[in-house]
């Protein structure tokens, strides 16, 4: 055993029946991580221990035994641990931190120790007030609250759980009443929890299979936990909904990828003089029109480009590409347009034909801007970086012969924290543009 090189330990209990007796017998596991690899030995040993980074790759391991999913494994530097996490044979991510040395007991094998991470995200959420004015909130944030793999998001009493692949199922999963007692000595009561797919009741009395609601900074919003998007909805996009509320008044407003209305909604309690939201999906756009209801306003579905004569509030239902080439032609103006598409790049591969989609999206854009109107521009994708969106913005208006300034910037609510080393966990860009 080449203990003089960076390796993984699992020490394995392998059970098995023999005479009709139970027997078990350990079995230490070790993976070998390359020499020859990039980013390997004293850079992932780096990594690993200073910069606490919490994913190790497949491509760095020379031998790939059988471990099972969820199972504890100590990252070792010359029969020293360096650091431990769980194992997932199925993903590239093959192994997620959790863990190290300094942080003292107890270790992720004790119960304790994940209503130690519950209790700290608690109080994270607690210190913020921003987050006070809002009964939707994310609880945990996979790796930037130090549960790699795991987030949970509540909607009143009500959650929605999702686990980032099997190995993360397989090891958060026994530990997830811990945690929800944890929030509950907390003050976040919860009565049920249910898989992002909704396929599936995790813990307590499965939820009412009809909408669920929650307030954020005094809207109403209406969230299908059963079959929505991600977990039901947008909820890091909070503080920029806010912020457009703050800036829609007496403004023409379009709200692209619209879902259910965050943005929409937002701006037209904020005394837009009109607001146009587009999806094309069917669901989305009732769910949208219903939560104008639920805050008092009223709102026309359309076709297309086709403009109400009776109401300021339109959701059309229509492809964001299309509504946007149309109302160019109709020349159709805004002072105000939200562009905030589904994730484009799941994938480092995909990145390039992401960032020819973003071009021509926000091409499309500022085609239907007013001059001194503002682009708020988003991409919710890691790999797609704030240099990235800022440059793709720039090029389109260029092509246009129009100039943009970026104005300001903004983020994810502060229930979705970042983790210092962990860039991938920065994965929402929000910038605004004011066209010249």
């Amino acid at each position: 055993m080449h203990t003089q090189y960076l390796y993984i330990l699992c020490t394995h209990v392998h059970r098995w029946r023999e005479g009709g007796r139970e027997r078990e017998r350990e079995r230490e596991i070790y993976i070998y991580i390359e020499r020859d690899q990039t980013f390997v030995h004293e850079d992932l040993r780096k990594s690993v221990t200073k910069n606490k980074h919490p994913w190790l790759y497949d491509r760095a391991l020379r031998n790939q035994p059988e471990i099972p999913a969820g199972e504890i494994v100590a990252v070792c530097w010359k029969k020293q641990m360096l650091a431990c996490g769980f194992h997932d044979p199925t993903s590239p991510l093959r192994v997620r931190l959790l863990w190290w040395p300094e942080d003292g007991p107890p270790m992720p094998g004790d119960p304790s120790w994940a209503q130690g991470i519950a209790r700290r995200a608690a109080a994270r959420r607690q210190k913020d007030a921003t987050l006070r004015c809002s009964s939707g909130l994310r609880l945990l944030h996979g790796e930037a609250d130090w549960a790699p793999g795991l987030v949970l998001d509540a909607y009143g009493d009500r959650a929605v759980c999702a686990f980032d692949g099997v190995g993360a199922e397989a090891f958060w999963r026994p530990r997830l009443p811990s945690i929800i007692e944890a929030f509950g000595e907390a003050g976040y009561k919860l009565s049920g929890v249910i898989n992002k797919d909704g396929t599936e009741t995790l813990w307590g009395t499965a939820p009412s299979k009809e909408a669920s609601r929650f307030e954020e900074n005094g809207v109403v919003y209406e969230v299908d936990v059963w079959h929505g998007h991600k977990t039901g909805f947008f909820l890091d996009q909070r503080p920029n909904r806010l912020r457009l509320r703050e800036l829609a008044a007496g403004k023409d407003v379009l709200d692209l990828f619209s879902y259910t209305g965050g943005f929409a909604v937002a701006a037209a309690l904020g005394g837009a003089r009109v607001c146009c939201a587009v999806d094309s999906a069917r669901k989305a756009v009732e769910a949208c029109q219903r939560n104008f209801r639920l805050n008092g306003l009223h709102a026309q579905v359309c076709s297309g480009t086709e403009q109400s004569q009776t109401t300021q509030n339109m959701i059309h239902l229509a492809d964001c590409w299309e509504f946007l080439r149309d109302a160019a032609e109709a020349k159709d103006a805004f002072d105000i347009v939200v562009c905030d598409p589904p994730s484009m790049a799941p994938r480092a591969s995909a990145k390039p034909k992401a960032l020819k989609a973003y071009g021509s999206l926000n091409q499309g854009a500022l085609k239907v801007l007013r001059p001194g109107g503002r682009l708020i521009s988003c991409s919710c994708s890691s790999h797609i970086t704030r240099k990235d969106l800022l440059n793709t913005v720039e090029e389109a208006a260029q092509l246009l012969g129009r100039a943009v300034v970026l104005e300001e910037e903004g983020s994810a609510g502060a229930d979705h924290p970042t983790r210092r080393g962990f860039r991938e966990g920065e994965y929402l860009q929000v910038l605004h543009f004011i066209v010249q």
